[in-house]
């Protein structure tokens, strides 16, 4: 549990390292990014989620540097998933991720593909039950410029946590969906 957490840190402080000597060597060319996205998520995994619950509120908060086709980024995401029986049993995903994505094109609408990898919890509000495990994933998104510094973007994600492991199960799967806006900052 605390290693995955420690972990999640290191990436984190390497990537800052990473951007800053980066900026040093070629600043000009090097943007920096935050984006904000809104939107829903579904529990694939494993077969008991998957069938006892709604699919999530969610949120995502990302902020990174790019430089050319290359952005990374670290990014919080957050997904609430309401149980639709009984018993209230609503289920919390977080993630800290380290992303990086490649978005080949140069245009107004710009697609791109991405891998990402950290920290991923899931908890039981009301048992309790917490699971602090390694994450990982890939996707892809689309951006649509609506100004010089500003866009508009769709992005879906399969994401793994290595949960249950101790019990030989499934890991918990989840496709989140996110529409946001992007800013750029040169």
């Amino acid at each position: 549990m605390k290693r995955h957490f420690v972990l999640a840190l290191l990436i984190s402080f390497l990537t800052l390292s990473a951007v800053q000597d980066a900026h040093a060597g070629f600043a000009d060319d090097l943007k920096y990014t935050i984006a904000f996205g809104l939107g829903s998520a579904i529990l694939i995994a494993p077969e008991g989620f998957k069938d006892g619950y709604d699919p999530s509120f969610g949120l995502i908060l990302d902020v990174g540097a790019a430089k050319n086709i290359v952005e990374v980024s670290g990014s919080f995401d957050y997904n609430f998933y309401v149980s639709n029986g009984v018993e209230a049993n609503d289920i919390n995903i977080l993630t800290m991720f380290l992303n990086l994505k490649i978005k080949p094109l140069d245009t107004t609408v710009r697609p791109y593909i991405l891998v990402c990898g950290g920290y991923f919890r899931s908890w039981i509000v009301d048992t309790g039950q917490t699971e602090n495990v390694l994450g990982y994933g890939g996707g892809a998104g689309i951006e649509i410029a609506i100004s010089k510094t500003q866009n508009l973007f769709i992005e879906g994600k399969y994401i793994q946590g290595r949960t249950r492991e101790t019990e030989q199960k499934a890991n918990t799967e989840v496709l989140p969906i996110r529409f946001g806006v992007s800013w750029s900052i040169q």
